[in-house]
């Protein structure tokens, strides 16, 4: 799934297929993972979008993939879902240190967002165009109504089918 930390509509999918997800932990445990890479709309680290959308993307993936290890990256998505419409740089940064215990953020940063380049490079080269978008088994997740965005039962019933293969 590529994401957009200060997308809305990813803090929407992200809140509708996170119980789907646990769901089939729950019933199959180890039979489905999720992978969330990033492809943030801020030209400054994905040069594939046409305008920048996201003014804070590029410190927020940054600062996700640098909480990872601290055990703090699920607090500091749930911060950055939750303040969104208020999200500067400077804001990330804060968070950066003080929810995701990231202490020296700036002597990171270049190789985070190098890392945020490898996956945006891979988004580009499989079409994602935007976020949120998600991928099952190596194939774009496509509705009827040709979005990638589904719904919950949607996703539910294509990760069902693909486990019956």
């Amino acid at each position: 799934m590529f994401l957009d930390w200060q997308c809305p509509a990813c803090r929407a999918a992200e809140r509708a297929y996170a119980p789907v997800f646990e769901e089939f932990s729950r019933q199959q445990p180890g039979a489905v993972h999720v992978e969330v890479r990033d492809y943030p709309l801020n030209r400054r680290c994905n040069p594939y979008v046409p305008v920048e959308m996201h003014s804070a993307a590029c410190e927020a993936a940054a600062a996700v993939r640098l909480a990872r290890p601290n055990g703090t990256a699920d607090a500091l998505i749930a911060w950055l879902f939750a303040n969104q419409e208020q999200l500067t740089p400077a804001a990330v940064r804060s968070a950066a240190a003080t929810i995701g215990q990231i202490h020296d953020f700036e002597a990171q940063l270049t190789g985070a967002l190098h890392d945020v380049a490898s996956d945006v490079a891979l988004g580009h080269s499989v079409g994602v165009g935007g976020t949120p978008t998600c991928f099952i088994n190596g194939v774009l997740a496509r509705n009827d109504g040709g979005t990638t965005l589904f719904r919950p039962e949607e996703i539910r019933r294509a990760i069902a089918i693909e486990l019956k293969k």
